[in-house]
């Protein structure tokens, strides 16, 4: 999964879903396969490592990269798709009453960034209820934020655990 993460083999620079970018610093690794989105094109997938371009092997969803060093950085580069989908819910409100509703669901990547229709007592206040658990309440996806074009940047400190985990 194309998350941020670190460990003692690659650490992962996501700056997924605002652009479609994943940054990979390799540690002591010599080859890497990673999964591609499936709304990621083949032709749109471009693959460099430190700096220059190179083909990427493909298997189905995945692409693989060799003959890496420890210092290597890898970076996958594409467009992020945005796309809208209508969706019907049916259900019981309470058991003498059965309701359907249709919800306009925005996309960015895998990312839902905006539902339709919303609460207006949501709007009102922020996404935060007296009772958060009102029928019809969808306070998790009041994302506006997760609109830009451009991934957000901030200096965390990042923990390795010398200890590896035994599977």
């Amino acid at each position: 999964m194309l998350l941020n993460r670190v460990s003692p083999w690659l650490d992962v620079s996501s700056y997924l879903p605002y652009e479609g970018k994943v940054v990979l610093t390799n540690k002591s690794v010599n080859k890497v396969l990673v999964r591609v989105p499936r709304w990621v094109a083949d032709a749109d997938l471009k693959l460099n490592v430190n700096g220059g371009e190179i083909p990427g092997q493909r298997f189905g969803r995945y692409v693989l990269v060799d003959r890496l060093k420890p210092g290597d950085t890898v970076t996958m580069e594409f467009p992020v798709v945005q796309e809208t989908r209508s969706y019907r819910i049916e259900g019981s409100i309470d058991l003498s009453r059965w309701e359907s509703k249709e919800y306009t669901c925005t996309f960015k990547g895998n990312t839902l960034i905006d539902i339709d229709p919303r609460d207006e007592t949501l709007e009102r206040d922020h996404g935060y209820m007296a009772d958060p658990t009102a029928h019809g309440s969808i306070p998790i996806y009041l994302r506006d934020h997760l609109k830009a074009d451009k991934a957000p940047m901030k200096k965390v400190s990042r923990f390795v655990s010398e200890k590896a985990p035994t599977w």
